[in-house]
């Protein structure tokens, strides 16, 4: 009988989880978790989510959705967006999408630039949030000094497109994603598992993969 009333967590932990446990133990009557705060990668799918939600029927209060968004590098999080009821009811029903920036932490902006056509480069810029990973001094020189009005803009890899004075995800620069927290190369996993089996695969098929299993890797079958 938990008395959790606030869970944060990566989407990667909750399909872990699995769709029963989450019925079972988050999306029941009895719960005490009143907001869920998700962050480090997508949000959660429409898909996914119907599975864990829709079975309750109108009358189950559901815990307030939290989307966070942001680089390790600006400490980490630079936006929140709370999903009201309605929110939440219109994106698992597939007929809107969840901003990727919500309302700004202090000291926290962002700009885009052109990337072709109607998508845009997103940077997140800070003049005092900025912190080193791994022991990292490359961004030293870009530490704003006392009074200064510089501030540093971050690459976060993300392509959005903007609606309404919306930013909504649209793709990644490059072939590089978060699972679990941990950054994820997709070309160097791919060149792993063909460069070793390209001896032994004659034959190889292709299975479609839905977005909440996040199964990252093509199945490959020999004769």
């Amino acid at each position: 009988k938990s008395k959790l009333t606030h869970l944060q967590c990566t989407p990667s932990l909750l399909y872990k989880i699995g769709v029963c446990l989450m019925r079972k133990y988050i999306f029941h009557p009895e719960t005490k978790i009143q907001y869920f705060i998700i962050g480090g990668e997508s949000f959660p799918s429409q898909t996914w989510l119907k599975q864990c939600i829709d079975y309750q029927g109108s009358s189950f209060k559901l815990p307030s959705f939290v989307n966070l968004y942001g680089t390790t590098e600006m400490s980490p999080w630079s936006s929140y967006y709370i999903l009201s009821d309605v929110v939440l009811s219109e994106y698992i029903g597939g007929r809107i999408m969840i901003p990727i920036i919500g309302r700004l932490f202090p000291e926290t902006y962002y700009r885009t630039e052109p990337h072709h056509s109607d998508v845009f480069s997103l940077y997140l810029g800070t003049d005092s949030r900025i912190c080193f990973i791994d022991g990292d001094s490359s961004m030293l020189s870009h530490v704003p000094r006392k009074n200064s009005n510089y501030r540093h803009f971050i690459p976060t890899g993300d392509l959005v497109q903007m609606k309404d004075s919306s930013v909504f995800y649209f793709s990644r620069v490059n072939n590089c994603i978060k699972r679990d927290g941990k950054m994820i190369n997709l070309d160097f996993l791919t060149n792993e598992v063909t460069g070793k089996a390209e001896k032994f695969i004659k034959r190889c098929i292709f299975l479609s993969v839905f977005e909440f299993e996040r199964t990252l890797l093509k199945f490959y079958y020999s004769t």
